[in-house]
């Protein structure tokens, strides 16, 4: 995946969890994605198959 997918990617885990912060993707891992968010807290998403993102874990 390219840093542009990366990118898009976080934006649309952005848009669809109406997050008023930007993140960056740390890592993929089949449907799990690691990402950080501006105040460097570590969250998990899993991404379902209607597009949504649910919140596996989120440590500070």
């Amino acid at each position: 995946m390219s840093s542009k997918e990366y990118r898009e990617l976080a934006e649309q885990i952005r848009i669809k969890r109406q997050l008023p912060y930007t993140i960056s993707i740390e890592k993929i891992d089949g449907d799990t994605i690691t990402t950080h968010n501006i105040w460097g807290n570590t969250v998990i998403y899993k991404e379902l198959k209607d597009g949504d993102f649910e919140i596996l874990q989120y440590s500070d």
